[in-house]
């Protein structure tokens, strides 16, 4: 299995997530490959300073190779928490799981 986590923060990984990511990383390695994506690029700084819909475009056209390529879960603190049980039947037969972290 591979699992990607994906930084949509402009932060990026070192100041918000980097002990959580490692945390997961060390407890996921004998079952998957886990790659850590940050999404902030300079085209989506970019697009920030020109308005709010330019920024929707560049963040959806980034997001986009992402999103058609296995289960994707956004986390999110006030979202349905599922327990184990439910949480493995959701990912059973992936191949490929996008865990998408940050903005708003």
């Amino acid at each position: 299995m591979k699992i990607n986590v994906i930084i949509i923060d402009k932060k990026g990984k070192d100041q918000l997530y980097a002990p959580l990511i490692e945390h997961y990383k060390k407890i996921a390695k004998p079952f998957a490959k886990v790659e850590v994506i940050e999404l902030f690029d300079k085209e989506i700084a970019k697009a920030h300073d020109i308005s709010p819909e330019a920024a929707q475009k560049s963040y959806t056209k980034a997001l986009e190779k992402y999103l058609s390529n296995g289960v994707n879960i956004a986390l999110d603190p006030s979202s349905k928490e599922v327990d184990s049980f439910d949480f493995a039947k959701l990912l059973k037969d992936s191949v490929t799981v996008n865990f998408y972290i940050g903005g708003a």
